[in-house]
């Protein structure tokens, strides 16, 4: 991930306060241990199939079901997925500018 331009892009081009940036960063680190580096994935797909993995719905949550991504989560699944996925679409809107 390349933490310090990603962290201006943030507060710079998003007007992020610095309480969001360093979630927004730890969400991201988050990802990259449990699901590999960010930017290989974008390289790859443009991180298509981690986002899509990361979705997690209500019915899902109905029924039971185990998240697709492998990152752990304490919680609620769908919340804790929905943050996830938020911060991976974050930092792919921040490598396609």
């Amino acid at each position: 991930m390349r933490k310090d331009e990603f962290a201006r892009y943030l507060r710079e081009v998003r007007g992020h306060g610095e309480t969001t940036v360093q979630s927004r960063l730890a969400n991201c680190a988050r990802l990259e241990e449990y699901e590999g580096d960010l930017d290989a994935l974008f390289d790859r797909d443009r991180m298509e199939d981690l986002i899509d993995r990361l979705a997690y719905s209500a019915e899902d949550e109905r029924q039971g079901l185990q998240p697709r991504h492998k990152v752990p989560i304490d919680g609620n699944l769908r919340n804790g997925s929905a943050t996830l996925k938020q911060a991976a679409r974050r930092y792919r809107d921040f490598r396609g500018e």
